[in-house]
C-alpha cells in the first residue's frame, strides 16, 4: 500500500485478486490496481467505486432548442428543465453564439450565456 499525496482517507494498493479478469486474453490470477479509502463506520479499508449516475436526474435539460443563422451557424442554443416546455415561460437558459468570416470560413468568436428568459423573446435578452 501507498499513500495517495493530497487524499486524505485514500490509499492505492494493489493485491492479488480472483475477480472476473476483463482484459481480452482472459488469463486468470489478475492484479488489482485501484483505490481504497477508510470506512468509518466499518473501521476497515474498502475499494473505492465510481458513483452510479440517474440518468433522468431532476438537473438534466428535459427540452432543449437550436436557432441558426442563414449560413446554418448556431446563433442560440436554449435548455429547460421541462420536457415540450412553453416557448413563452420565463425559465430557459439561453446562449448565444457570435460568428466571424474569416478567409472565407466562419469561425466561433463568442458565446454568451446563460440568461434566463422566454425562448421567443431571446432576442430581446440582455445581450452585450
Amino acid at each position: 500500500m501507498a499513500n495517495t499525496p493530497g487524499y486524505p482517507n485514500v490509499i492505492a494498493i494493489r493485491e492479488d485478486s480472483n475477480e472476473v479478469p476483463t482484459d481480452a486474453k482472459g488469463e486468470s490470477g489478475i492484479q488489482f490496481v485501484g483505490l481504497m479509502v477508510w470506512d468509518a463506520d466499518a473501521l476497515d479499508w474498502v475499494r473505492m467505486r465510481q458513483p452510479i449516475m440517474n440518468p433522468l436526474a431532476d438537473d438534466l435539460p428535459l427540452d432543449t432548442r437550436f436557432e441558426n443563422d442563414a449560413n446554418k451557424n448556431m446563433k442560440y442554443k436554449g435548455i429547460h428543465a421541462t420536457h415540450k416546455a412553453l416557448e413563452s415561460n420565463a425559465n430557459w437558459l439561453i446562449w448565444k453564439y457570435t460568428w466571424e468570416l474569416i478567409s472565407g470560413s466562419y469561425c466561433l468568436s463568442r458565446i454568451e450565456g446563460p440568461l434566463e428568459g422566454a425562448w421567443n423573446n431571446r432576442d430581446g435578452l440582455a445581450w452585450a
